[in-house]
């Protein structure tokens, strides 16, 4: 994947411009959100930011990140990878307070959790397997939770054959996403999925770094 698409997952204050532009103020934006002169001040320290570097970025002008981007490097090699192995939960998961019996849009979630399982491995052996899957069960659950919502909206999106039942439509659209090339283009899409789902798979690795 590009690393064009992810840099606009970058919040406000991992943006930096030196260059101030006038196109957009900042002072019309203080003014819409009717902001008095001290806390637009705190909101300035706040992000780093000055009155001319918030107006080149409300003004769309070029900047750089300045925050750590090294998750960059980490998309490929999680979220778009082959499908290594199938992977089967263990219980059921708990997605926006609804139990579901299997993965939603495993197409795309399955190959993430199943690679994981390798990282696993290491502690194979040691701990018992019913430990390990509970482990993987609850990344399972925790990426179903942060990217559903992106991929309901993307599959109404695309529901735009009046001929396909329901259920068809969601399972072409579903294996549609064990193409790499066609997880590069979603996670382009929603650049803010791509984050927080890498964030997330390395919150669980440093979580569980310590079991032995």
């Amino acid at each position: 994947m590009e690393k064009t698409p992810l840099v606009q997952s970058l919040h406000v204050d991992e943006r930096y411009t030196s260059v101030s532009w006038k196109t957009i103020s900042a002072t019309a934006w203080q003014n819409a959100d009717n902001l008095d002169d001290k806390q637009f001040q705190i909101y300035l320290q706040q992000h780093g930011l000055t009155k001319g570097s918030l107006s080149a970025l409300l003004s769309g002008q070029g900047w750089i990140p300045r925050a750590d981007v090294s998750w960059f490097k980490l998309v490929k090699p999680i979220l778009l990878h082959g499908v290594t192995k199938k992977y089967h939960l263990s219980r059921p998961l708990i997605v926006e307070s609804t139990q579901l019996d299997r993965l939603p849009f495993s197409g795309a979630l399955e190959s993430v959790v199943a690679n994981q399982c390798e990282w696993l491995n290491p502690w194979r052996g040691r701990l018992r397997s019913e430990l390990l899957q509970t482990l993987t069960d609850s990344l399972a659950e925790s990426l179903a939770n942060i990217s559903i919502r992106c991929f309901v909206n993307e599959f109404t999106c695309l529901q735009s054959n009046p001929t396909k039942t329901r259920t068809t439509g969601y399972n072409e659209f579903n294996e549609s996403f064990r193409s790499a090339g066609v997880r590069d283009a979603f996670y382009a899409k929603y650049p803010m999925l791509a984050r927080l789902m890498i964030q997330q798979v390395m919150q669980w690795r440093k979580k569980h770094q310590r079991v032995s």
